[in-house]
């Protein structure tokens, strides 16, 4: 993995929360401009540091670093965070990454870090109608402590979209 995400890495597993917030950002918009890019010119480099530019994530370096984010001992506070930027990662890589933070935390997760998880997870169900290997990937691992911690929370924005996640993810079953 490259020493500048190792770095970045670091960075979100840091004791202050507000250099762990900063580089959950960064590795979103790092993810974002890797897998779906704004079109908006200058957008990243108004946003990202110059050493964070140059990296160009493949799918693979994608999946590592999401393995290596979703052990991370020190991600609690910003899991929120996290999730939105697993969100912008591949389906392929981002898909199991939701589902094995949420089970880390199954029973810590905030109401925003559950929407945020939601969100994320939804996006990535976009793709599995359309791309096996993200199909598979959902399948083969349990998202049930994530679905249940949502539907224990009393909020209109995630019982909308947990209905319908359900749905997707039996119909993935079938």
């Amino acid at each position: 993995m490259h020493q500048t995400i190792k770095t970045l890495l670091a960075s979100v597993n840091a004791p202050v929360v507000q250099e762990q917030q900063e580089a959950a950002f960064h590795l979103a918009m790092l993810l974002e401009k890797a897998t779906r890019p704004s079109d908006e010119i200058g957008f990243y480099e108004s946003i990202l540091p110059v050493d964070l530019l140059a990296v160009q994530l493949t799918a693979r370096d994608q999946r590592f670093l999401l393995d290596a984010l979703v052990v991370l001992p020190n991600v609690e506070p910003i899991l929120a965070q996290v999730f939105w930027a697993i969100g912008k990662a591949t389906p392929q890589a981002g898909a199991t990454a939701i589902c094995s933070l949420a089970d880390r935390f199954a029973t810590r997760l905030t109401p925003e870090a559950t929407y945020q998880a939601i969100i994320a997870l939804e996006v990535h169900l976009d793709a599995a109608t359309s791309d096996s290997t993200v199909s598979t990937a959902i399948r083969s691992v349990s998202c049930n402590q994530l679905l249940d911690r949502a539907s224990s929370l009393d909020d209109e924005r995630v019982a909308q979209r947990l209905q319908s996640i359900r749905r997707r993810i039996r119909k993935l079953a079938a």
